[in-house]
């Protein structure tokens, strides 16, 4: 949770509206956050994964209520992301267990289909055991300034975040970064790559 504690590691965007101003913009910001708040894992369902807006300061909170995510200019919130993961050769060890024991009592090896429906039966009941799995991601909004902040080093979930703000508020997200100023710009790569100096490539040939 970088915002309160951690590493600081984050990707830098600047947020452009599509919407006009409305009246009551904190509602506005909560019922956005309320449409993907996070849902928890059902263990003993299908899906293996869940994501989802909570409160900083609670990652269980899911209420999202003003007074719970603006502070001052600021709208501070976290992305949560719950998954389960079976490993597989726990599922290949049971699913050859039971490849055993059908071969014993049937005189022959089950069939793939056989196969196929014992492994669900055996992912269900192993989800049932397994541990759920939590990872947060901050993020920071300045609603003056439009500056806004994810707080995580993975590119895969920074542009899941991104793709969910976009979506929740009805914005577009810019990079901010140098080398995304430069890749909007005319400006030549080249132009601004490190120079030998900067390694100290000058003072290396001197020495020699």
């Amino acid at each position: 949770m970088p915002l309160l504690k951690g590493a600081v590691t984050y990707a830098r965007f600047a947020a452009t509206s599509h919407k006009e101003p409305v009246k009551d913009p904190r509602r506005s910001l909560a019922n956005a956050l309320r449409k993907a708040a996070f849902e928890p894992l059902d263990q003993t369902g299908e899906q293996d994964r869940a994501a989802g807006w909570v409160e900083l300061e609670d990652h269980d909170a899911t209420e999202l209520a003003p007074s719970r995510f603006l502070y001052g200019s600021y709208l501070l919130a976290t992305w949560r992301v719950d998954s389960i993961r079976v490993p597989a050769a726990l599922v290949r060890s049971e699913i050859d267990a039971w490849a055993r024991q059908f071969e014993e009592r049937a005189g022959h090896p089950p069939k793939r289909s056989d196969k196929a429906e014992q492994k669900e039966l055996v992912l269900k009941k192993l989800r049932r055991r397994a541990f759920v799995t939590t990872q947060t991601f901050d993020v920071s909004w300045n609603q003056d300034t439009n500056a806004v902040q994810i707080w995580a080093a993975s590119k895969k979930i920074v542009e899941e975040i991104q793709i969910a703000i976009e979506e929740a508020f009805d914005v577009s997200l810019q990079p901010t970064s140098p080398g995304a100023r430069v890749e909007a710009s005319e400006i030549d790569p080249e132009s601004v790559r490190p120079t030998p100096a900067l390694f100290g490539e000058d003072v290396a040939l001197e020495v020699k």
